[in-house]
């Protein structure tokens, strides 16, 4: 069955604002290419040929000028534009929904902000043809990932929000020649900021799962393939706006719910629980969770339901399943914060193996951009440098995003930044940790750790000519 595609690429870039500023986020560099690139790539290496692209209003003309540079000469791929207002606050759930007449076929929501090897996506798209169930999700499974991260323009760490994902092997089939994808169905999702609360789980979602895992490093890596009758089940909870926190995890509750049907009088069993009281931040929310469904005593359900003459008065409003295949040692990151997005850059030259990029320039693990210049005795490691910028000699780069069009003066030492396109940084300067904005100029000889350098005294004139082309 074809498979339309819908991107999400009109998110703001919330956690991002330094390196959004001017500049949409799904164009924002990894490696040579841009967020959006890795999207369409990915999804036409797995055969899909229409894709439906959301995009901010302000920033429409760039993004279809950048795809039409890029994708042109595939005259088999069609590329749908669909504009956002930014002033909307509109929900993913909400734009989905109101593309809806635009979707044909069972289709896949990937967020511009991911970045998957197209091995899994391949993987993920047998699982659906496969299992065929309502929505297929794809989870990574790397715990270093949430391990707390120095962040440029800080001095601290942040620390990754997590979700707790209990779920249940699957019979492998063809999939369990290799150890790199579990498939799984999911039981239950909830993020770690709803941990304060208790976590309430049902009494036949324990009953009926017996083999339950659960895992608090699961990566949600926000690629879904819905079957088409999704939509309706979106449409009638247009109050849920966001697909992720809301829509998804009331989707997968919904496998269990059943209609008690009595005296002609319909009841769904949403209250037959379970309270499960989880400890604040920081604890071992595994091993918290699975000492109480340790303890969880299945029969105790089956003979209550039994005496309340329950289960055979009961029935499914909907087949719904919700299934999601695990990735293991394959590249799979989502790039929607600041040390997520150095952190990806510095795995430029993996990524771009993956994807079966030959034409670029790579030196010492740093890709480097076209009609880029470095000065001689430089040390330029990691990272990614950006096209037509200019080094000066005696330079040390290490481990960090230059964006196209930067010039770097002589003896400059920059270590895990990330410096925006158009700006320039001088003579001697000793930068660690730090951001540079977009068309800033850094005074020579400054030294700073753990800033953010925007309107920091002078902007690039638009009239200069290091300049004179608008991004």
């Amino acid at each position: 069955m074809d498979l339309d595609a819908v991107i999400l690429a009109a998110g703001p870039g919330s956690r991002m604002v330094e390196l959004t500023r001017g500049k949409p986020k799904c164009l924002l560099p990894v490696g040579n290419q841009s967020l959006i690139w890795y999207a369409i790539s990915g999804l036409k290496f797995i055969g899909i040929t229409r894709m439906i692209i959301l995009v901010p209003d302000m920033h429409e003309q760039d993004i279809k000028q950048y795809c039409h540079k890029k994708f042109s000469s595939y005259k088999d791929l069609r590329l749908e534009f669909v504009s956002v207002s930014m002033k909307s606050d509109c929900g993913t759930a909400e734009s989905i929904l109101s593309i809806s007449d635009k979707i044909r076929n069972d289709f896949i929501v990937y967020s511009c902000d991911s970045i998957v090897d197209p091995k899994a996506l391949t993987a993920l798209l047998y699982h659906y043809r496969l299992y065929d169930p309502m929505l297929s999700m794809l989870f990574s499974d790397q715990p270093t990932l949430f391990q707390p991260k120095q962040t440029p323009g800080k001095r601290d760490k942040d620390h990754y929000m997590r979700d707790i994902v209990a779920v249940e092997p699957l019979d492998e089939f063809d999939l369990s020649s290799t150890s790199e994808f579990v498939p799984t169905k999911v039981v239950f999702m909830h993020s770690e900021r709803d941990l304060a609360k208790n976590l309430r789980i049902k009494n036949r979602e324990l009953a009926l799962h017996p083999s339950l895992e659960v895992h608090s490093c699961y990566l949600d890596l926000h690629v879904y393939i819905f079957k088409r009758s999704a939509l309706d089940f979106i449409r009638s909870n247009q109050d849920m706006t966001v697909l992720k926190g809301e829509l998804i995890p009331h989707l997968i509750s919904r496998q269990f719910s059943r209609l008690e049907v009595d005296d002609d009088k319909m009841m769904e069993d949403d209250e037959i629980g379970t309270s499960v009281g989880l400890k604040q931040q920081g604890l071992d929310y595994e091993s918290e969770l699975r000492e109480r469904l340790h303890n969880f005593n299945p029969r105790n359900v089956i003979e209550e339901q039994s005496n309340a003459n329950y289960l055979h008065k009961s029935r499914l409003v909907q087949p719904i399943e919700c299934h999601g295949l695990v990735v293991r040692d394959l590249l799979a990151y989502r790039v929607h914060t600041l040390a997520n997005f150095l952190e990806c850059n510095k795995q430029a030259k993996a990524l771009m193996n993956a994807y079966s990029v030959k034409t670029m320039n790579i030196v010492k693990e740093c890709a480097i951009g076209d009609d880029t210049k470095v000065g001689e005795k430089c040390l330029v490691k990691g990272g990614s440098v950006g096209s037509q910028c200019k080094i000066g000699d005696r330079c040390k780069i290490i481990n960090c995003v230059i964006m196209d069009n930067v010039e770097i003066e002589s003896n400059v030492n920059l270590n895990d930044c990330i410096v925006g396109s158009y700006s320039r940084i001088g003579h001697k300067c000793d930068l660690k940790w730090c951001i540079v904005g977009f068309r800033q100029v850094v005074a020579a000889s400054r030294k700073a750790n753990g800033e953010v350098i925007i309107d920091d005294g002078y902007v690039i004139d638009l009239s200069d000519p290091f300049a004179a082309e608008s991004e």
